[in-house]
């Protein structure tokens, strides 16, 4: 191999060295749900009642957990003060009733037809 390729072969190892650093640099993007909650709009469990339709995708919902069904991994998320009861259907480990939450995820229809939220993720308030 002669200098002149050597030089060019070089280079380009070089280039693409530098290319792979500055991508790694900038992180990889997190794209997951717990990034995205601190720019979702947290709304009240009535208002979600009041239309379950109108919100698609990932929502924040908060609420006091009023009933906890533990052997089908699902609570009832409510207000203190009223009757409005929303399903959560969630995987984690269950709230405690009576705690104050806001749950992570998405409104969905049961197999009747039927709205419930689909809890990724719980925090206590």
């Amino acid at each position: 191999m002669d200098r002149k390729k050597a030089i060019i072969l070089i280079s380009s190892i070089a280039l693409v060295i530098a290319a792979v650093l500055m991508f790694l640099s900038k992180g990889p993007n997190n794209t997951s749900a717990i990034s995205q909650n601190t720019e979702m709009k947290l709304i009240s469990v009535d208002k979600l009642v009041e239309s379950p339709g109108k919100y698609a995708g990932l929502v924040s919902v908060e609420g006091t957990v009023k009933e906890v069904i533990n052997n089908k991994n699902m609570f009832t998320l409510g207000c203190k003060d009223a009757c409005i009861g929303l399903p959560v259907a969630y995987k984690g480990e269950l709230p405690k009733s009576e705690s104050n939450i806001v749950a992570l995820g998405e409104v969905r229809k049961d197999v009747n037809g039927k709205f419930f939220f689909d809890a990724k993720e719980i925090k206590y308030k």
